[in-house]
């Protein structure tokens, strides 16, 4: 399993968009996490399996073959399995088609793709109801691997195990009863799929905390081994107490979800963790205001098109200095810091290590540069009131430099610009 995780972590990249002939619409799409078959694979630490079914509607069929692309990163004989499809006719009548499943050759180990071909008997069959179960995934193998089988969780910017690019109206995900689930999804921008985001963890294995926060209720997933533990409740303590400081900028009451698990690297003494619309995903040694900075992204989810420039500033580092100030900590952030090796935040494309500095605390403290002289009030504003504008749109770096002259003169918002751009 830890070899499996590896490899995932190693190789997940992003996927090319792929196009059929035909217009697809997924009308419901199912997602189950159930119990491994018994002799599907011989990984004996496998216990669960994904079957996934749609009810697919075919526009222009002009084609006697659909062909449906998936991105299942461990295939070699852990690709979809029990591919089965149905074309259910005007009149109810359910008729079976001929299937095949086929991984397509790749340069590296978990970089497959597969193919679901399905052939179709006539131009009348274009109600569709597929199916098929899913082991090769890094639902079971991803970051948080350390946490199997208690946190399974699904992002597609890693993988598809749904077809790529089609239109999905509705999602339901169905667990086993012991289960929470947490599923959002992803704005769609560009006639693509609105991709699903999925949390899947054992109840059994955590001990829930219920927490009124001034207008934020917030209820957090400890696991039972921790729960107890006296410096992590001091911990939530200080969190709780930031947090409804945050709460003073909502315009109506949240209700917020944290799940705490092992995701960390020791070896950088990094700890992590991300948010989404629904919930956030914390490792437990996480600081308190770290924590805070993931439920400011859960408060105020912004949507930025990847790549384009400046996104970072927007993503994180926006975030990154709200944080601070919020915590009445922006007299610690250096302002004097300079972005090492020629570096500028405009250009950054990824989030990492090498670049952790330049939007952590470089964008910061350009931020913290332009709300000196008792302007951190306005800047708090600014912040707020752009995600807030922004809420459930695609927004950019372009738009945020407009925004902020409201709040500030043009001298400084061309000042912030030009030191973004590294000019």
């Amino acid at each position: 399993m830890k070899y499996l995780s590896a490899l995932f972590l190693l190789f997940s990249l992003s996927l090319s968009p792929f196009l059929t002939a035909q217009r697809l619409v997924c009308d419901t799409l199912h997602i189950s996490l159930m119990d491994v078959a018994a002799g599907d694979t011989s990984f004996a630490d496998l216990k669960y399996q994904l079957h996934v079914r749609m009810n697919l509607s075919v526009e222009n069929n002009d084609s006697d073959t659909l062909v449906l692309k998936n991105n299942v990163k461990i295939s070699q004989g852990l690709e979809p399995k029990n591919l089965q499809a149905f074309c259910v006719d005007s009149d109810g009548t359910e008729r079976h088609l001929q299937t095949q499943v086929k991984s397509l050759p790749a340069a590296l180990p978990m970089m497959e793709d597969q193919e679901l071909i399905i052939i179709l008997p006539d131009q009348k069959c274009t109600d569709l109801v597929v199916g098929y179960d899913v082991i090769g995934t890094g639902f079971f193998f991803s970051r948080f691997a350390d946490n199997y089988p208690n946190v399974l969780t699904y992002y597609p910017r890693e993988e598809y195990i749904y077809p790529m690019n089609i239109q999905i109206k509705e999602t339901r995900i169905h667990v086993p009863g012991s289960f929470i689930f947490f599923a959002d999804r992803e704005m769609c921008f560009d006639s693509r799929i609105g991709q699903v985001n999925l949390t899947c963890f054992n109840s059994a294995a955590f001990t829930k905390e219920d927490k009124q926060s001034g207008k934020a209720m917030i209820s957090v997933y400890i696991p039972d081994t921790l729960s107890s533990e006296m410096k992590y409740q001091e911990k939530l303590n200080i969190f709780y107490s930031y947090l409804s400081n945050l709460s003073d900028f909502y315009p109506s009451p949240r209700n917020l979800n944290m799940l705490m698990i092992n995701w960390r690297d020791d070896d950088a003494r990094q700890a992590f963790g991300v948010s989404f619309r629904s919930h956030s995903v914390v490792d437990i040694n996480l600081t308190a205001e770290g924590m805070l900075h993931e439920m400011i992204h859960q408060s105020f989810p912004v949507y930025v098109k990847s790549p384009s420039k400046g996104e970072f500033l927007i993503k994180e580092s926006l975030i990154e200095w709200l944080t601070m100030y919020i915590t009445n900590q922006t007299e610690s952030i250096k302002t004097d810091i300079k972005p090492a090796g020629g570096q500028n935040l405009f250009d950054a494309v990824v989030n990492n290590n090498e670049t952790r500095s330049l939007i952590y605390q470089y964008g910061p403290a350009l931020l913290q540069q332009m709300a000196a002289n008792g302007n951190e009030k306005q800047m708090a504003g600014a912040i707020i009131s752009f995600l807030s504008d922004k809420d459930a749109q695609l927004t950019d770096y372009t738009e945020f430099i407009n925004h902020l002259s409201r709040y500030f003169p043009q001298t400084a918002i061309k000042e912030l610009d030009t030191k973004v751009r590294g000019i």
